[in-house]
């Protein structure tokens, strides 16, 4: 039985403050030209650009396809 009640308050826990997850991918790249790729909701976007300096000096956007239309 305690088994079972530890699942149900872990996952009320998850639904009021559910867990963010981050995923930080290394691809080595030869280049002298600085290479930055961001991928971000549209009202999380703001924040980045004044928090980030790189993503504000070296990125652009442009539509991607197939893409929701928050992102």
């Amino acid at each position: 039985m305690r088994k079972r009640q530890d699942l149900i308050s872990i996952f009320i826990y998850e639904l009021i403050w559910p867990e963010k997850d981050t995923i930080t991918i290394d691809i080595p790249v030869k280049t002298d030209v600085p290479v930055v790729f961001l991928l971000s909701l549209k009202k999380k976007l703001k924040s980045y650009l004044e928090k980030y300096l790189d993503v504000r000096m070296l990125t652009g956007s442009f539509e991607v396809r197939n893409l929701h239309n928050n992102y």
